[in-house]
């Protein structure tokens, strides 16, 4: 699944994602740990932001029976960055250390304008 992340630099957003397999039915993501990567281009090997659900602040598990993945994007992470497009990406490692890919799309930093 691709969905575009639309923001302007310095901006707060709380990003929810809900997690569920190929058959559409919701995954529980108890014990799991999530992360919202974002690099600049696809097989980009550096990480120009990254939130993970297991550090405070930064994300959170939610509902886990409704498979529901929180992140949290402060001012302090878009302010020094160059208003462009990204790349994103939501990855989960589920409790028992598998890996899987839930969404990607593009991150689309814009200028804020103050007036």
């Amino acid at each position: 699944l691709t969905n575009d992340i639309r923001l302007s630099t310095g901006e707060d957003r709380t990003i929810t994602v809900y997690v569920k397999d190929c058959n559409l039915n919701v995954v529980n993501v108890a014990g799991a740990t999530a992360y919202l990567t974002v690099k600049d281009q696809d097989n980009a090997t550096t990480t120009i932001l990254q939130k993970s659900t297991a550090v405070a602040g930064q994300g959170a598990i939610g509902v886990a029976a409704s498979g529901e993945l929180i992140f949290y994007l402060v001012p302090a992470d878009t302010s020094a960055l160059y208003p462009t497009q990204y790349v994103y990406d939501v990855f989960i490692v589920m409790s028992n250390g598998k890996k899987y890919e839930v969404l990607k799309g593009k991150f689309i930093l814009g200028q804020t304008i103050y007036s």
